[in-house]
This record gives structure tokens, C-alpha cells and sequence, in this order.
């Protein structure tokens, strides 16, 4: 099978290969347009579109834009790349990298090709540095490269290639990719620049070299330091047991012969390196400044390998032969460090014993004063006197109580007196204030007389004032309008998408995986599809499963957020996000605390949430504005949407026709009167404890209820990693309603799924549970939509995509009505459960299952939210 080299191109979700050489019995051969040609016939551009048939391998995980790989292919073996309408996309080929990937896929350092960097390109010394940054641009993650080694005509590596996340930048470490203290570099001869293989790709052109073959030679460095060395050396040597120490040159060669069958210089290390290592040691240790280091390394090492060892024979043996070698013994005074610790253990000796003297001539002393005793007679003095002190305070108290009785009559005599002259004072003041209020009384008859002709000019100023107010209004209401169509045009102004329904579908798809990995693509297919086709979608599911996150991350992939900018370059613009999270809160009880009301005093709207009184302005304003096919879509997002029951404060949507273009007006009062148009769809999280609202068989009649998949979220932000073109293009509701909605009007299921259907729906009608022409309009319609687009599960085993799509919509429509009691009813659910087993329909049953075990449990109480 031809092996072809090429380079991969990456667009948005698109990979492509674009292949430029063949690769035979290791030469690269260059290709022409006409051998291109030969292996793409009919595409217009030279390149192969690569795919994967699973979610469980994803493209972004397996190539980089600009990698160099090697794909083994034959043309007759290729796929033909079509549009929906049957022609053919300008890559007429593609390639499904799932069932390919397997040995016919690989990197050119599977095949023995590394990538040697240009000394520019490398920022560090690689033997120094723990970090070398690459400054060049044709190097990618994971990437094994070779770079300059420290003589002419040499390379060290290969190193992997790396994302340092502190420094930002594409890094080596060359400590990762090294052994025992070894770089690998290999000598190219008769020069390097004759063995590298140079590829001319279509964007980036690098050199290849091989590290084994014709003309390599290894070439290892070495970067261990002196103190490795001797610390290693010492390491070496602690587990041997030595009967006799001296430090004569025989004992130094047993010790290095030692040392070279150790870690460091081992089987696994070059034996040119092991005996320059040898060397350098044998060096170290005729030096005079590093003998001392050893020694001070054996001195700690010695008291170690007692401690370790202080129960092995050996080592007692060697203590016991040290101290009975009378030589050894007689030796030790000869070294004057020796005496002089001798010496100074003696002088601490004398010293402790001084100490001891002093110390117990002090317990004598103590002895002889018996202070047990005398510590007693001190307490009993001490009480005697706190006595005598409790004494003296009563007589004091007593004498002073005598001499404040004298003090007090001569302070009673002092008060009267001014007292006396005080009364005197106030009697004056209230004659006084007698003649103020005959004064006072005058002025008032007098300001009365005039207040009756203020009367009939005030309520004529109050005419004015309402007049006046009347007027604000009005002129406040026709610039409130002017401003909202400004940004209604101003939004129409924005570019829209231009992919096909196949493309919107792969980009959709490809966006959300973005952020939660985790979900398949038929799950986010049944997100969007329930969605766009109806006006409430209900997200139900355990606390942290995700309900809030999934809708976010479906406005982001459908741009919603993106007429949000031209607030920056509008500042007088209101809110124009279509995406509008609103939290519920307990009591509610009316559209006033949704949306708002109007103030007839202030005649002025007082607003709930001011961001979805600007959405639905500006659809207010789009709707009777007839903005036609460019129309964007909006979500608003209920969260917690139960905590207030749904069916008083959402009650003016719930009146409103689902699927015509305008489905009803909100009469809010004065001239606040909102048309809503069919692109603005609502989205309820709802928890289901006792803290909540049930929900109401209309409510549920008028909704799809999605019940989030037992996932393990990544936690991954709401962020699709998009080219701008794609950023900036916004996707309209005919967009989505034209791959979302069937493509032709009747709603005819095929005959075995007709039949599945039938037999649920009578069973519905037995358990008292009638399925209304509404959910039934939206079951066929979601059906025949789900038809096109979900492809077989992995994960579930079902024979067709007609199947699978009944399932969900059953589930997700049908089954969220069940909600009723006694033994006669859970038989009907056994008899719903049988049918969805042989009818094929997975998911269904397995809920029925949990609902009528739950049930169980329950009083024989059985409901879908429980």
C-alpha cells in the first residue's frame, strides 16, 4: 500500500492532508500536481479531508496544525465527500482516521525521522538549563526534535517537545529525556548537512535526520558534576562491609572497581564515559582540596552505617577488632585533632563536676533552713492580717456614714433655697409667653383669611403638573423606541452564517464537545433539536448534573452572546445579548415579577430584570419591523424555574400559539404591548425536591423535558475554540429551523415505529393520561428530524436511527406525564415497559423500570419526577 508524506492543515473543525511526497524503502520522492491528481481525481484542492466515525476519537486530540505525518492509503479505498444535495465538496475525498488510525497513521519519528532545529531556533544552553525555550514556529507539541551538539557535525537528542504553561512558550527539558546523567548525541560524517532530508511542505519547510544508519556514529555527553560523582560514589560503597579500613592506593582501586558496577556506571553506560568517569574521580581524589571533601563525606557516612547497622554481626565484629587492635588504639593520640578532643571532653568533665558540688551544697543549705515549715508559719501570719484588714474597713465604713449625715442637711438647706428662686423665674417666663400667644393668634387669623385664595390657583398648578407628566412620558417612550430600533437594525446589520446544513451540523456538534467532551453527539443533537422545535424545553436532573451549564453552552456555539459587542461601540444601546439567564425566585406569583409592570403614577415601566426587558424590545421591534429570514434566534433561561409555580408568572406564554411566526402579544400597559415572534424559546432548570412547585399536566403538555446523562463533567468553560471567521458569523433561525425541523410536511412515522407508537399511546389513554394532538404534532416532528441526523450509539444497542429517535422523543415527551397511583396503574406501566423492550426502545424502558421501583417504595405513588 503507497505511504504517502504530507502536511496537515487545520480550518475551524476542518482537518485536511495535503499530501506532497511518497515514501519508499526510506527516501522521500517528491510529488507532482499530475501524481496528485492521480491520487485525488476530481478534487479541486489537493488535499484530503480527514474524519472520525467515533466521538471516542477525536481529531483535535490527534493532529496539530502543521504536523508532518505518514498516512497509508489507497485512492479506490477513499470516501467521496458529498453535499447533502449530492454534489461534491472541492476536497472531493475523505479519509475516516477511526477505522485508519491503527498502524496506518503515524508521525515521522515512528518511522525514524527527527526534526533537527537550526541552532537559531534554540534559546539556553542545554547542558546548564532545565528549561531551553525554542524560538521557532515549526515545531509543535510532543514533536521529538534534534538539536546542535557541543562540537561541529553533531546533534544531541532527540527531546520531546513540550508546553510550558508559566513561560507560555514551546520548551525542552532536557533533564526528562536523559539517563544516568547521559544526553544521547549521535556525529554525522561525512558532514551533518549531507544527512539531513529536507521537506518542502506546503507551509513550513524542515530537515529530517535519522539516529542510526550509514554515516551515525553516538557521540554522548556527559553532565554529571564533581559532586554528583562523589556524592554517587559515596552511595556506591554504603552497603559494603569492610573488615579493615585504610586509605592505601590498593583499598582506592577496590572502591572504583566497585564504583563502575554501580548505578552511575552501570552495564547501561557507554564504557568510554565509564572510564572517563573513572578518571575524573581518581583525580578528584589526588587532589588535596577534594580529599578533604571525601573524608568529610566518609566522616558521615561512617556513623550512618553503624547506626544502620547496629545489629549486624559484621559491623559488632569490626567495632570489637578497632578497639582491641592495639596499634589502631595507640595510634589515635598521635593526631593532635584527637588530643584536642580528648582534651576538651576532660575540661566539660571537670566542669559538670563543679557543678554537681555546687549544686548539692545547695540542696545542704536548703535542708538546714527546713522551708516546708517555715512556709507554713508565713500562711498562718498572713491570715491573721487579712483578718485584722476586714476589721479596720467595717470601722471605716461605719465612721463614714456618720460624718455624710451632717453633710446631707446642709445640702437639703442650700437646695430649697434654689429652688425657691427658680419657681420664681418659671412664673415670670409664662407671663411672658401669655403675651407671645395673644401676639401669634392675631397673625393666624390673618394667614387664614389668605390661604382660601391660594385654594383655586393651587389645583390649577396641579393641572399643569399632570399635563406635564403626560408630556415627559410620552417623549420618554418615543426615544426608548428609537433607541431599541437602532439596535434592532444594527443587529440585522451583523454578518450571518454561511455553512450548509451538514457543515452547521458538524460545527454545532463540534463547538459543544468543546466544552463538555463527555456528552455524545446524538446528545447534543437531542439539545438542539428539542430546543428549536419547541418553545419551553425543561432540563430536569440531580444538583451539579449540568442543566444550567448545558444551556450557556448552547448560546455560546450559537453565537448569541455575539450582538453583546455592539454595546461597546454603542454605548446608548440597551442589552442586546440573545441569551438571557433569569433566576426564580419563591413567590413568585405574576408576570410583574418576571418582566415588570407600569406605573401609572410614575408613567414610567418599573422592570423585573431590565437585560429580558431589552430582548424582548428588540424582538418586539424585529417582529413588527418584518426582519424576515435574518431574524437571530433568542433563549431565555428559567433558572430554578420551579421554586414559584411555572403556571402563574410564565401564564401569558403559556396562552400562546407554538408554531406560528407571531406567537402572541404581551399587553403590559400604556403603549408597553410586546409582540413575541416565533424565534424566542424559553429554557427551564427545574429541581425536584420538596423545597419546589410540581409541575402542571398543561405546562407539560406544552414542553420537552430532557433529563440531563449521569456524566462526570470536565468542568470545562463555555469557550468554543473557533477561527474568526467563524466567530463572528451569527446563525439565524431559518438556519436552524431548515436542519432541525422536517424537511417535508407530513408527519407519517415508518410502519414499525407507527406501530410502537400506537400501541403506547393506547396505554396512555387506559392509564388516563391522554396524549394530546399538540405532543403528538411534536413527537411525529421530532422524530423525522432526529431521522436525518443521529448516527447509531456506541453506547446503546440499537438496531436503527428510527428507533433511538422514537426512544428519546418518547422519553422525553410522553413518559414525563406519568403521575398516578394504586396497583391498577402500575400494571399499565408494566404493560408500557414490555412494549418499549420489544419495540426496542432502551431508554424508555429503563426509566419505567426506575419509576415503578421508586413507586414501589412510595405508597404505590408513581411519577415521572421523583
Amino acid at each position: 500500500m503507497p505511504r504517502y508524506v504530507g502536511e496537515i492543515r487545520t480550518s475551524g473543525f476542518y482537518v485536511n492532508f495535503y499530501p506532497t511526497y511518497i515514501y519508499e524503502k526510506d527516501k522521500f520522492i517528491r510529488l507532482s500536481d499530475e501524481d496528485v491528481e492521480k491520487i485525488l481525481p476530481g478534487s479541486q484542492y489537493p488535499n484530503l479531508n480527514l474524519f472520525s466515525s467515533s466521538t471516542s476519537m477525536r481529531l483535535d486530540d490527534l493532529f496539530q496544525d502543521g504536523d508532518d505525518v505518514i498516512i497509508d492509503f489507497q485512492s479506490d479505498k477513499l470516501i467521496p465527500n458529498l453535499k447533502s444535495d449530492g454534489s461534491v465538496y472541492p476536497s472531493a475525498w475523505k479519509l475516516d482516521v477511526f477505522k485508519q488510525y491503527s498502524g496506518s497513521i503515524l508521525r515521522m519519528e515512528d518511522v525514524g525521522w527527527y526534526y533537527a532545529l537550526p541552532q537559531e531556533a534554540v534559546e539556553g544552553d542545554w547542558r546548564k538549563d532545565s528549561t531551553v525555550i525554542l524560538n521557532t514556529r515549526d515545531v509543535n507539541e510532543d514533536m521529538r526534535v534534534m538539536i546542535p551538539g557541543p562540537i561541529e557535525n553533531t546533534l544531541v537528542g532527540p527531546f520531546r517537545v513540550r508546553y510550558d504553561e508559566d513561560l507560555d512558550e514551546l520548551v525542552i527539558y532536557p533533564s526528562l529525556d536523559q539517563k544516568n546523567s547521559i544526553i544521547s548525541g549521535y556525529l554525522y560524517s561525512p558532514s551533518l548537512a549531507d544527512r539531513i532530508h529536507t521537506l518542502e511542505q506546503i507551509d513550513v519547510t524542515r530537515g529530517y535526520v535519522r539516529i542510526e544508519g550509514e554515516g551515525v556514529e553516538p557521540c554522548p555527553t556527559d553532565t554529571i558534576s564533581d559532586e554528583e560523582l562523589i556524592e554517587n560514589f559515596t552511595a556506591s560503597i554504603k552497603g559494603k562491609t569492610a573488615k579493615t579500613i585504610g586509605v592505601d592506593p590498593a583499598a582506592f582501586a577496590s572502591l572504583l572497581a566497585s564504583y563502575q558496577n554501580s548505578l552511575i556506571s552501570g552495564k547501561d553506560i557507554p564504557a568510554a564515559l565509564a572510564a572517563e568517569r573513572v578518571k575524573r574521580l581518581q583525580a578528584i581524589f589526588e587532589s588535596s582540596a577534594k580529599i578533604g571533601e571525601l573524608f568529610n563525606e566518609l566522616s558521615s557516612l561512617i556513623p550512618e552505617m553503624f547506626k544502620a547497622r547496629k545489629d549486624d554481626p559484621d559491623y559488632m565484629d569490626m567495632v570489637h577488632e578497632l578497639l582491641e587492635n592495639e596499634e589502631f588504639v595507640e595510634a589515635l593520640p598521635a593526631y593532635s585533632e584527637y588530643v584536642t578532643f580528648t582534651s576538651q571532653l576532660k575540661q566539660k568533665n571537670s566542669e559538670l563536676k563543679a557543678q554537681k558540688e555546687e549544686l548539692q551544697k545547695a540542696v545542704d543549705e536548703l535542708e538546714i533552713l527546713q522551708p516546708k515549715q517555715q512556709l507554713e508559719r508565713y500562711q498562718e501570719e498572713l491570715d491573721q492580717l487579712k483578718s485584722m484588714k476586714a476589721k479596720a474597713e467595717e470601722e471605716f465604713q461605719e465612721a463614714l456614714r456618720q460624718a455624710n449625715i451632717g453633710k446631707d442637711v446642709a445640702n437639703l438647706e442650700a437646695r430649697s433655697s434654689y429652688l425657691q428662686e427658680e419657681i420664681a423665674r418659671r412664673e415670670k417666663s409664662i407671663a411672658d409667653l401669655n403675651v407671645q400667644m395673644e401676639g401669634l393668634q392675631g397673625k393666624l387669623d390673618e394667614l387664614l383669611e389668605r390661604s382660601s385664595q391660594k385654594t383655586l390657583e393651587i389645583s390649577f398648578d396641579n393641572m399643569i403638573s399632570e399635563r406635564f407628566m403626560e408630556h415627559t412620558a410620552r417623549l420618554e417612550n418615543a426615544r426608548r423606541l428609537e433607541i431599541y430600533q437602532q439596535a434592532s437594525r444594527a443587529i440585522a446589520a451583523m454578518p450571518r452564517s454561511f455553512l450548509s446544513k451538514e457543515q452547521l451540523v458538524d460545527y454545532l456538534v463540534f463547538t459543544m464537545q468543546k466544552s463538555r467532551p463527555e456528552y455524545s453527539r446524538n446528545e447534543i443533537l437531542n439539545i438542539l433539536i428539542c430546543l428549536t422545535q419547541g418553545f419551553l424545553t425543561i432540563f430536569t436532573g440531580q444538583p451539579g448534573s449540568g442543566k444550567t451549564s448545558i444551556c450557556r453552552v448552547t448560546a455560546q456555539a450559537l453565537h448569541l452572546d455575539q450582538p453583546a459587542e455592539l454595546e461597546k461601540s454603542h454605548p446608548q444601546f440597551p442589552y442586546c445579548s440573545r441569551f438571557v439567564s433569569v433566576s426564580v425566585e419563591r413567590g413568585w406569583s405574576s408576570r410583574r415579577d418576571l418582566i415588570g409592570f407600569y406605573n401609572s403614577l410614575t408613567r414610567s415601566f418599573e422592570k423585573a430584570d431590565p437585560r429580558l426587558f431589552d430582548l424582548l424590545s428588540i424582538l418586539n421591534q424585529e417582529s413588527r419591523g418584518n426582519s424576515g429570514s435574518d431574524s437571530l434566534p433568542a433563549l431565555v433561561l428559567l433558572d430554578d424555574a420551579n421554586l414559584s409555580s411555572m403556571e402563574y408568572y410564565w401564564a401569558d406564554f403559556m396562552s400562546m400559539e407554538e408554531n406560528a411566526a407571531i406567537r402572541g402579544t404581551i399587553a403590559l400597559g400604556d403603549t408597553y404591548t410586546f409582540e413575541i415572534p416565533r424565534t424566542l424559546h424559553f429554557a427551564a432548570a427545574i429541581q425536584s425536591d420538596h423545597t419546589t412547585e410540581p409541575l402542571s399536566s398543561r405546562l407539560l403538555d406544552r414542553a420537552w423535558v430532557i433529563t440531563m446523562p449521569e456524566k462526570r463533567l470536565l468542568l470545562k468553560p463555555a469557550r468554543p475554540l473557533l477561527e474568526d471567521e467563524f466567530r463572528s458569523s451569527l446563525i439565524t433561525h431559518e438556519q436552524l429551523d431548515e436542519v432541525f425541523l422536517p424537511q417535508e410536511d407530513s408527519q407519517t412515522l415508518p410502519s414499525a415505529l407507527e406501530d410502537v407508537y400506537q400501541s403506547l399511546a393506547a396505554l396512555f389513554k387506559e392509564a388516563g393520561l391522554t396524549v394530546s394532538i399538540r405532543s403528538e404534532s411534536a413527537l411525529r416532528k421530532y422524530v423525522l428530524t432526529t431521522l436525518r441526523w443521529f448516527v447509531p450509539d456506541e453506547d446503546e444497542a440499537y438496531s436503527d436511527a428510527g428507533t433511538m429517535a422514537l426512544d428519546y422523543a418518547v422519553l422525553q415527551r410522553l413518559l414525563p406525564k406519568i403521575n398516578g397511583s394504586s396497583h391498577q396503574f402500575r400494571t399499565i406501566l408494566e404493560k408500557m415497559k414490555k412494549v418499549c423492550e420489544t419495540g426496542g426502545l432502551i431508554k424508555c424502558g429503563r426509566k419505567l423500570k426506575e419509576i415503578m421501583e421508586k413507586g414501589d417504595g412510595s405508597m404505590q405513588f408513581y411519577q415521572f419526577f421523583s
